[in-house]
């Protein structure tokens, strides 16, 4: 079961979301020290949190299992999650 689970609807075109996404992801990969690998729409991540983000034609979803360390902070990993994802959404 996630700790976190966050589902956002969208109307952006797949093709520019995904760019978009993946430049952020990149840049919070480095930024928190998380391994990231794409397939297609799905971005599977690990390193503090365990998880996925899949993006599909209209919503796209966030999964994290969190550890240990990270759970002490859940709401504000969170809360800089759903920031970061509304900021992409939203532009």
């Amino acid at each position: 079961m996630a700790h976190i689970m966050i589902k956002r609807r969208h109307s952006m075109a797949v093709d520019e979301l995904l760019r978009q996404l993946k430049q952020a992801v990149a840049e919070s990969a480095a930024r928190f020290d998380f391994h990231v690998q794409w397939s297609g729409r799905t971005c599977q991540f690990s390193g503090a949190a365990l998880g996925y983000l899949q993006v599909g034609e209209t919503s796209l979803i966030l999964a994290a299992r969190l550890g240990y360390a990270a759970l002490l902070h859940k709401k504000m990993i969170e809360t800089e999650i759903t920031r970061a994802l509304d900021s992409v959404i939203r532009g």
